[in-house]
């Protein structure tokens, strides 16, 4: 595995963990004893989402494999791109039904046309641009499920 790939972060961990990733990764986080997260890494690729520990701890993925997770299980294709002045991302539901309740919940920060869904970031890095798009994905998956 690539080292310079960003990792998401402990609380993207824990909602992709709820979210139901279950893809194996080398690193997780484990919550220690002062309450709070701890970056671990393992030689060997495991599904660290398991219950079968006495140890609360969360697969921690690239934002890379999130996303592709998003893309192959939840249907959901990202993409970003540099624009005039800023990175832009943007996301498609493959499927339609998703597609209307995502834009029924959607904000002001959103430009909505049929399925896509288009957002501007103040990022200077395409690898910043991916944390608020994986953010984005997870809270539009929570409120989809709610």
């Amino acid at each position: 595995m690539n080292e310079q790939l960003q990792l998401a972060n402990a609380s993207q961990s824990i909602r992709l963990k709820n979210a139901g990733f279950d893809w194996k990764t080398n690193h997780y986080y484990l919550l220690t004893g002062d309450g709070k997260y701890e970056l671990n890494r393992t030689l060997e690729c495991l599904n660290h989402n398991g219950v079968d520990t006495k140890f609360e701890r969360f697969s921690a993925p690239t934002i890379a494999l999130a996303l592709k997770w998003f893309r192959d299980v939840k249907n959901i294709v990202s993409s970003i791109y540099l624009g005039n002045c800023c990175y832009i991302y943007q996301y498609v539901f493959k499927d339609n039904s998703k597609a209307q309740n995502a834009a029924n919940i959607t904000t002001k920060k959103y430009q909505t046309c049929g399925r896509e869904c288009y957002y501007q970031t103040d990022n200077p890095t395409y690898e910043e641009a991916e944390i608020p798009l994986l953010d984005e994905l997870l809270t539009i998956l929570e409120e989809l499920s709610e």
